[in-house]
């Protein structure tokens, strides 16, 4: 008789391996710095053409802890061409969504028009107070759930995708 197919045994050895997998050290992961570079961005994200400009960060979040690769997501800005920027907004939907986020979502490099967006809710709360677009035209895996909000000045978005 193997001792792998005795069912004891083998719970034994699957418990012992979470313990391993869960106890050991996982080196904590930084949020990106800032980047204005379009072809970065580009090789994240399916990106409409004649992009002008773009500002983008790449952001980290739950726990470094378990099994596979920890969550991100991409927080851009985008200057389009005002007809690029009309016809992306034309063919999303709007997008029916949670519009509370945390304070920490507006980052420091967003535009003031942009970060105006989203107003106090609760203590540690922000809510969206424009209406999101279905950002599936954008999305590139592993990047594959979001949205896009125009705002501002008639070319530029801003795009939020992530992984989770």
């Amino acid at each position: 008789m193997k001792l792998a197919s005795v069912p004891l045994f083998r719970l034994a050895i699957g418990a012992l391996a979470a313990i391993v997998v869960a106890g050991s050290p996982t080196p904590a992961l930084e949020k990106s710095p800032m980047h204005e570079d379009i072809e970065g961005l580009a090789r994240l994200v399916t990106l409409p053409p004649s992009v002008q400009s773009a500002r983008w960060q790449v952001l980290q979040f739950g726990e470094a802890t378990g099994l596979g690769p920890k969550d991100w997501a991409l927080a851009a800005v985008v200057e389009l061409p005002s007809e690029i920027r009309r016809d992306l907004i034309t063919k999303a939907p709007p997008l029916a969504m949670d519009r509370d986020f945390p304070r920490s979502f507006v980052l420091s490099w967003f535009p003031p028009d942009l970060g105006a967006l989203w107003t106090p809710a609760e203590a540690e709360v922000l809510r969206l107070g424009a209406q999101p677009m279905d950002a599936t035209a954008l999305f590139k895996p592993p990047l594959q759930r979001g949205f896009f909000l125009p705002f501002g000045e008639a070319g530029v978005v801003f795009v939020y995708l992530y992984t989770r």
